[in-house]
């Protein structure tokens, strides 16, 4: 069990410029390293031997990163903060890998936590699209480039299997779909790239077809009398729309 985290009242007067001013200076400094030949694996804090031979420590995004979903997050399992941590991470830096796999946060019931995790990606992964809830098929391969997808109440989504092929492609490099465009008087194909990054939530395992589970790191929350309050943050102090 973890403990929880609660926020100090200086801390909650906080705007979001404390939450990504924080972190997107670590996530740059780490997608940098992380390209370089032989670099440490993001998440080791190491020295480094400056120009003048004086030493400084990376810092540990990861660590950083996942204290501040526990704040906020509550997971029975201790492994998920950190699962969690580095995936936002990648968000940054997915055109280095292969494949890319999604976050699916379900539960039995309502108000077990999911839609809190997404509001916390949604301050922390790479170009979040917001939170979507009801996206169209157009909504989804049109925005899915260069973009991290956040979906909610996906149990609530009339039009699964329109959007189904598009997240199965969507997780390997170079996966793309493929629609008529109109081109003056004419129509012609276009191609929409739809590699990227996403994470859903609804209530219930099987929302999703087993072909995008099986492309899923399945989270799964427990009922509301099982699970354990996090702190109750006020998010719109972390909102930089909100606090421009």
């Amino acid at each position: 069990m973890c403990e929880e985290l609660k926020p100090s009242n200086d801390e909650i007067s906080t705007p979001k410029a404390n939450a990504t001013a924080e972190l997107a200076p670590m996530f740059a400094d780490s997608i940098v390293s992380a390209s370089e030949p032989g670099a440490t694996p993001v998440g080791t804090e190491t020295a480094v031997i400056g120009q003048e031979g004086a030493t400084a420590k990376q810092p540990d995004v990861i660590m950083h990163v996942r204290n501040f979903i526990r704040r906020f997050v509550f997971f029975r399992d201790e492994e998920l903060y950190d699962l969690v941590a580095t995936w936002i991470v990648s968000t940054y830096m997915t055109d280095q890998f292969e494949y890319v796999g999604y976050l699916f946060a379900h539960s039995p019931e309502p108000q077990s936590g999911k839609s809190r995790l997404l509001e916390v990606l949604d301050l922390l992964v790479n170009n979040s699209s917001g939170i979507l809830v009801s996206p169209t098929e157009v909504v989804l391969f049109r925005t899915a480039e260069g973009q991290t997808q956040l979906f909610d109440e996906v149990d609530a989504w009339t039009n699964k299997d329109e959007l189904r092929s598009v997240l199965n492609a969507g997780f390997r490099f170079g996966g793309s779909v493929v629609r008529m465009r109109e081109e003056g008087s004419d129509f012609g194909p276009k191609r929409f790239p739809v590699y990227g990054p996403r994470a859903l939530a609804g209530i219930g395992a099987k929302i999703l077809d087993a072909t995008t589970r099986d492309r899923t790191f399945m989270l799964r929350w427990f009922g509301r009398s099982e699970t354990k309050s996090a702190s109750s943050f006020e998010f719109g102090n972390l909102d930089p729309k909100r606090n421009a």
